[in-house]
């Protein structure tokens, strides 16, 4: 019985050694990687121009009411063109799919 003990011991030890090293791996790998946002900040410029916009909108329904807007964002240009790109090049693949991009990340 002591000799199965040794031996599934030692297999045990391998298998927690093999998967501790994929996971300091896979944990470098995304300490590398930083998301890119899919929002981001409007230019002061244009604060104004749309909390006007969007303000008359809402009044429209509401007239009595008071609006304050908190936070304006954009789209931001480079997910847009890399989600168009990897939906494009995924398209090709599988014509009647639809596909959405969640995250991207880079170096």
């Amino acid at each position: 019985m002591g000799l199965f003990k040794k031996r599934f011991n030692k297999q045990q030890q391998a298998i927690k050694t093999s998967s501790s090293m994929v996971e300091e791996r896979n944990k470098e790998e995304t300490d590398e990687m930083i998301a890119v946002p899919a929002y981001i900040d409007v230019s002061p410029a244009d604060i104004e121009r749309v909390s006007v916009i969007a303000a008359s909108l809402a009044a429209e329904h509401y007239p009595a009411s008071r609006f304050v807007i908190k936070k304006i964002k954009q789209r931001n240009p480079e997910m847009v063109l890399v989600s168009l790109i990897a939906a494009a090049v995924g398209a090709e693949a599988h014509p009647h799919s639809q596909f959405v991009i969640r995250k991207i990340t880079k170096k």
